[in-house]
Formats: structure tokens, sequence, C-alpha cells
């Protein structure tokens, strides 16, 4: 009986005991389980800011391919115009160096038929100049460099008296050929005359699709040709030029070139 009686007496002790280590266990799982719930809210806030500020530099990055594609395409069409410009600028330059080209090539079968009737001073000049336009590997621009370049010394031929000192062959009265040194005078690109210094051998000359002509005078015949030459009046006029402050009106006799 006192057995029993000391167990009923410890029965409550003891089942207050067991509930009350139940209960110290389930606080500390609740406490762990609210730490791990912290600590996962926590590390959800960290991750949720570093993606947030990662989809946020994503966004950046897509606004600024964005806007490079849109500068990129902004510049293709750019050089798709200066492209178009480009071939259109080269397809007018074309058409033009055609144009040029015939104007050129025309301009030279000028000159050659020309060249025939100038001035024997200006011969060899022309000559030589016309053999360089013949050459195939003259650019374009060299061609025209020389075509202005002989245009411009027949223009200035033509616009002034021109004194040429030059040996000539006369026939002498026995028919023969003899050299004699003139001096010509020259109006321009299609009259001429030649002196010599005794004024005993002189004439005219004049510009013809044969080329340059000469009609040789003496004392003997000078009023049998075309045209009245005087030799002295050559002389004095000759004499005028080289002394320009005795100058005075003189007359020149011309042949009228019916070609």
């Amino acid at each position: 009986m006192r057995v029993l009686l000391t167990f009923v007496l410890l029965f409550p002790i003891l089942t207050e005991a067991a509930e009350s280590t139940s209960l110290s266990e389930l606080m500390t799982t609740w406490l762990n389980l609210e730490s791990q719930r912290g600590k996962l809210i926590t590390d959800w806030s960290e991750r949720k800011q570093l993606l947030e500020n990662r989809i946020s530099l994503l966004d950046r990055e897509t606004e600024v391919l964005k806007e490079m594609l849109n500068k990129a395409s902004d510049d293709v069409s750019d050089v798709d115009e200066r492209r178009q410009a480009l071939t259109a600028e080269q397809q007018k330059l074309e058409q033009q160096q055609t144009l040029m080209r015939g104007a050129v090539d025309r301009a030279i079968i000028q000159l050659q038929t020309l060249s025939a009737r100038i001035p024997p001073p200006l011969v060899q000049d022309w000559q030589k100049g016309l053999e360089q336009l013949n050459r195939e590997e003259l650019s374009l621009s060299e061609k025209l460099e020389k075509i202005l370049s002989l245009s411009k010394s027949a223009e200035q031929f033509e616009r002034r008296v021109a004194v040429h000192r030059d040996v000539m062959e006369l026939p002498a009265e026995d028919q023969t050929l003899r050299n004699v040194q003139v001096t010509q005078i020259y109006l321009g690109l299609s009259q001429g005359w030649y002196v010599n210094s005794t004024g005993d051998r002189f004439g005219y000359g004049y510009a013809t699709a044969n080329g340059w002509q000469w009609q040789h005078m003496t004392e003997k015949n000078q009023n049998t040709g075309d045209i009245d030459v005087d030799a002295k009046q050559l002389l004095r006029i000759l004499a005028m030029i080289e002394n320009p402050t005795q100058a005075e009106y003189l007359t020149l006799p011309v042949s009228i070139n019916k070609e």
C-alpha cells in the first residue's frame, strides 16, 4: 500500500515533467523554424534586390542595343543614299568624259586640217604637238592640254605682226635653187611677206588647203604677180617694227584667197 501510494503521489509530478519536456522541444522546434523562416526571408530579400538590379541592367542594355540598332539602321540608310549619290555622280562623270573624248577627237581633226594652212614658223611645233596627240597612252587631260596649247599659239600668232628670220630656197636666174637669208613678215595666220637684206629678193605668201604657198619676186618681175609687192616698202616696215618710235602708216599688198 505504501508503494502504491508513493506511485500515486509521483504520477502527477512525472506527468508534469513529461509535458514540460515536450513543450520545451516544441518551443525549440518553433524557434528553429522561425529562425530558418527569417533567414529565408532575408536571403530572398537579398536575392530579390540582386535580381531586380540585374533586371534593371538588362533593361538598360536592351535600350542601348535598340538605340545602337536604330543608329546602325540610320547609318546603313545614309550609306545607301551616299552610295546611290556616288553612283549617279560616277555615271554623270562617265557621260561627261564620253562627251569630252568626242570633243577632243573632233578638235584633233580640226587641228590636223588647220595644220596644212599654218605659217612656216608654227609648222615644227604643230607637227610635234600633233604627233603627241596621236599617242594612245596620252590621257584625256593631257590631250586637252596639248590642244589648248596649240590653239593658243595659233591665236597669239593671229593677233600680231610676227617677224621671223629664216633661210629659204629661192630660184636663181639660172633656175637653180639657192639658200637665201631672208626676213619674213606675217600678218596673222593667212598673209606673209619676205625680203632679203639687199631688197633684191622678196615675195609674198598665203595659206591654202594644200599648205603655205610662196610667190617669189625679183626686181625684174615684181609687177607680174597677183599683187604688186614693193621690196623697199617691206624694208621700211621692218625698220619700223625694229624701231617703233619712228612708226608711220604704211600699206601692204594683200592676196585675197578665194578658198
